[in-house]
């Protein structure tokens, strides 16, 4: 991962690598259940997180939040 001046964000070093890991939760919940899942065997300690996203559902007090990753490992 590299910050890019022309681009304006970040650079993807190897797209191959990125992945997406979902986490289900009740919006009470889902600071556990992230901090659970983010210190699973999913993660290794040299991947690179680029964002978590946490979307409520609608007509619910659930949520699930997306965690967008390169796997390193």
């Amino acid at each position: 991962m590299a910050l890019d001046d022309n681009v304006g964000g970040m650079q993807i070093t190897d797209k191959s690598k990125m992945a997406v890991v979902t986490v289900e939760s009740t919006l009470a919940g889902i600071a556990a259940a992230l901090q659970t899942a983010l210190q699973s065997s999913t993660f290794a300690n040299d991947d690179v997180i680029y964002t978590i996203q946490i979307i409520r559902n609608k007509n619910s007090n659930d949520c699930t939040a997306f965690i967008v990753f390169e796997n390193e490992s």
